[in-house]
């Protein structure tokens, strides 16, 4: 249809086509970029004077591409001057899919940019070529927000971007400005030789700034910049390991210390301190350019007094003196050359702390005897004792304690700690929580990892059928309240497998004990007697375990117990921890039925919108779409401004066949909401509206409607990988556009290679395309992991044109068990589907 129209416009409208090549330069069959004069914005200087010679070929598919981006460029421009800058941001983002152009890109920053939609920007900033382009004005605007974000690789990016900007022989103060600006950043991003580039020309401008055209009341605005301009050469000197440079910087700094406290005009008392400081400070960097210059003698020298006389600047603590001690081939005795310094300063803090941490390290250190280990972890313990009873506050040294419990094998304090921390009122932690800021990994994601290490990149590409040249070119897991304990410092010394074996020794106790006293009414261990807080920790421990069994036990144990607990202040929030913990492990392993009580209970002492709303979910997928359907009109009206309630009623109406009623409300929804960009409101709900309303389109046989919603959400979200593949299969359910679902369905597998959805789509294309075999390998993939009527109707399609009718037959008879099993249940299935596996199957029977 594009291309027909494309055709007409050439015959009949050369005007129009006059209009594009006078906007476009470049060849226009020269590949798929779209040129405008040097990739810039068009100017009607560029029009005026021809300075490009577009010629216009055979109407290839990269010409259709590039003719199709033309037009939707023309109409975003259109637009942005009818002041219609959302339409005109789509149409640029149109014209971006079918070809690549700064010119585009140029445009969709700038409109961005007015927009205050920061993200988007950022995301067509990284696809230019040439950020000069875009101006110092847009550029200074995306430096300022970056510089908010500490997203110091596109400050590079940008300020690099400036300069190219600033003519050569201009702006003497502004390139000074601009160059400790993008040193700064280059520091932070830790490209030091780049940063140790653009500092030296700050140093030199600020040594003779008249020979760079600043004068003196303009170079006044830097002077404070001198002090941290030589701090930064100085230490990356040292961390590049450039002794003589850093010598000479550390000299000026001195000189630059003894002039600035020299002449303060203020009473010398006043800056005692910052002069001591000061002071302190150089002794610990020519400590640092000693080691550097390899005399560590002198350099240990130095750092002792730096630390005896407080130094604390040092991150981490003592890094310094551990690599002073290393060079010198005793680093063995860290531990001791701290205990000297605590015996000069006992309250330092840093001290204590980073003494206990070699503790942890001895007492992790399998190579050492069982009594030296068994010594050091008694050394940590009072260390970190006395200081969580000092900071009952911070959750750092429960944890060290905890960490320490693990490697002494000590159960019961293990245990124990644990529970202090859930009940701490100061990070009341959940047991997820708590698990998570001791660095503990889960199995699955232990495996995750493996498999992604021992994965090689262009896997996927390989297992993926080949494109066409053309196409060369062209919900979550569940949410415990987080507490402090998400900010403490995950655990150091301990390997996941040692956790794992503690950890399974620690379940095998507990479930062999529990098993001996659950009929006598109290679960109690050999070494600790269990609360329902623990017996829900464990649970979850073992959930990570992929003790699944062990987990149901544990949390069936901790339910029973909880119901005789009366809620109170000190209990509330555990209890709610431990209830949505139980809920959404019983809701993730499909136990639907036994969910649905723990939700109502749920619902019953946290009477909140996100438990209504799960509760509602959970009685739709049981089918108990009466009590759903009433809950969600008590939602509605509990909440008339809220969206989330009228979309889970599409969906409900969905579930019910009522496909036509449901497309009514979804588009409702999306035109009260559709245009809303204001920066309080998230637009991904807008997605959500638009996939929903495509899917009861597709549904109704109105796949241009479908289509049209996927796009939009892909204009908005270009990478959205969930859209992709909705729209990819619905191209290949409807066999058109197969080359672009075939690209859809491999960027989606790159990014998630073992989700089944994805293997099931890339299947069904494949089969579209008639690549059978391939076909089979996905959607064996995708059967392995999710037992859905479709898959296996997919299977069966594809093992019938194998000419394997038994193992078609096979396959067609489970679709049909689960679909009806779906039926009785009152489950949302698509009709069309399930007429045709009836059909299929009567067609086999028959034959």
């Amino acid at each position: 249809m594009e291309l027909r129209f494309f055709k007409k416009m050439i015959r009949k409208h050369s005007v129009i086509l006059s209009f594009a090549i006078l906007i476009f330069s470049g060849d226009l069959c020269a590949g798929t970029e779209l040129k405008t004069g040097g990739d810039a914005p068009v100017t009607p200087q560029l029009t005026r004077n021809r300075t490009f010679q577009p010629r216009l070929k055979e109407l290839s598919s990269q010409n259709q591409n590039i003719l199709k981006a033309e037009y939707l460029f023309i109409q975003g421009r259109i637009l942005e001057a009818e002041k219609k800058e959302r339409q005109a941001l789509q149409h640029y983002e149109r014209a971006s899919q079918y070809v690549s152009s700064d010119a585009i890109l140029v445009s969709l920053v700038s409109l961005a940019i007015r927009q205050k939609r920061y993200d988007e920007a950022f995301r067509y900033f990284d696809k230019i070529s040439d950020p000069a382009l875009l101006g110092i004005e847009i550029l200074d605007e995306l430096s300022t927000r970056c510089a908010r974000l500490d997203d110091n690789l596109r400050v590079v990016k940008i300020y690099r971007a400036i300069l190219n900007a600033i003519p050569i022989n201009e702006a003497g103060p502004l390139r000074m400005l601009i160059h400790d600006r993008l040193g700064w950043a280059e520091y932070r991003a830790g490209h030091f030789d780049e940063a140790l580039a653009s500092l030296r020309i700050i140093h030199s401008m600020m040594k003779n700034p008249a020979r760079y055209g600043i004068r003196e009341e303009e170079f006044f605005l830097f002077k404070d910049s001198q002090e941290i301009n030589l701090f930064l050469l100085l230490d990356i000197c040292v961390t590049q390991k450039k002794g003589d440079e850093a010598e000479k910087f550390l000299k000026e700094l001195e000189l630059f210390f003894e002039e600035k406290f020299k002449n303060s005009g203020s009473d010398p008392k006043e800056w005692e301190s910052e002069r001591k400081n000061a002071q302190n400070h150089i002794l610990f960097e020519k400590a640092r350019v000693a080691y550097v210059k390899e005399n560590a003698e002198q350099a240990f020298e130095l750092a002792m007094k730096a630390y005896e006389n407080g130094f604390s600047a040092e991150d981490p603590p003592f890094q310094l003196l551990e690599n002073i001690l290393k060079a010198q081939k005793r680093s063995d005795e860290i531990q001791n050359v701290l205990e000297q310094l605590l015996e000069k300063q006992p309250q330092n803090l840093l001290l204590r702390t980073r003494l206990g941490e070699e503790y942890i390290k001895k007492t992790a250190n399998l190579t050492l005897g069982n009594s030296i280990r068994e010594a050091a972890g008694k050394k940590a313990k009072e260390i970190f004792s006395a200081l969580a009873v000092e900071f009952p506050a911070s959750p750092y040294y429960p944890l060290r304690q905890i960490e320490l419990a693990v490697l002494m094998n000590d159960a019961s304090e293990f245990l124990k700690l644990a529970d202090s921390c859930m009940t701490n009122p100061e990070f009341a932690a959940s047991a997820g929580d708590l698990l998570k800021s001791l660095g503990f990994i889960s199995i699955q994601e232990l495996e995750k990892q493996e498999l992604k290490k021992n994965t090689p990149k262009n896997q996927n590409s390989s297992q993926t059928p080949q494109t066409s040249s053309w196409e060369e070119q062209a919900a979550s897991k569940k949410k415990e309240t987080h507490s402090d304990s998400e900010n403490a410092e995950p655990i150091k010394f301990i390997p996941p497998e040692t956790f794992h074996q503690f950890a399974n020794e620690l379940l095998k106790e507990a479930e062999q004990q529990l098993l001996n006293t659950q009929t006598k009414g109290k679960t109690q261990l050999s070494f600790l007697p269990l609360n329902w807080r623990l017996t829900a920790f464990l649970a979850i421990l073992a959930e990570q375990m992929n003790k699944i069994d062990l987990a149901m036990t544990f949390y069936s144990s901790a339910m029973n117990e909880l119901k005789q607990v009366q809620p109170s202040e000190e209990n509330l929030l555990a209890m709610r921890h431990t209830l949505l913990s139980l809920a959404f492990f019983l809701f993730e392993n499909e136990k639907y039925e036994e969910a649905e009580p723990h939700f109502r209970l749920l619902e019953r002492f946290f009477p909140e919108e996100m438990f209504l709303a799960a509760h509602t979910q959970i009685l739709m997928t049981l089918g108990k779409t009466e009590e759903a359907g009433d809950k969600i009109q008590r939602l509605k009206r509990e909440n008339p401004e809220s969206i989330e309630f009228p979309l889970l009623e599409a969906s409900w109406l969905q579930q019910g066949q009522k496909l036509k009623e449901s497309g009514e409300l979804l588009k409702y929804l999306l035109a009260e909401v559709e245009n809303d960009y204001s920066a309080e409101f998230d637009r991904e709900r807008v997605s959500a509206i638009r996939l929903s309303l495509a899917n009861v389109e597709e549904q109704l046989g109105n796949l241009e409607a479908a289509e049209e919603q996927m796009r939009l959400i892909l204009d908005e979200f270009p990478d959205d990988i969930t859209a992709k593949n909705t729209l990819a299969y619905f191209w290949a359910c409807a066999k058109t556009n197969l080359n672009l679902a075939l690209r859809y369905s491999k960027e989606t597998l790159e990014e998630e290679p073992e989700n089944p959805m994805f293997q099931d789509t890339m299947g069904w294309i494949c089969f579209q395309l008639g690549n059978f075999e391939k076909a089979k390998e996905f959607l064996l993939n995708a059967e392995k992991t999710l037992e859905d009527p479709v898959v296996f109707s997919h299977l069966g399609d594809v093992f019938l044109a194998l000419n394997q009718k038994d193992e078609a037959e096979k396959y067609f008879q489970k679709a049909l068990e689960l679909f009806q099993k779906a039926q009785r249940k009152k489950e949302s299935i698509i009709l069309k589907d399930l007429k045709h596996v009836e059909d299929q199957l009567k067609i086999l029977k028959n034959s």
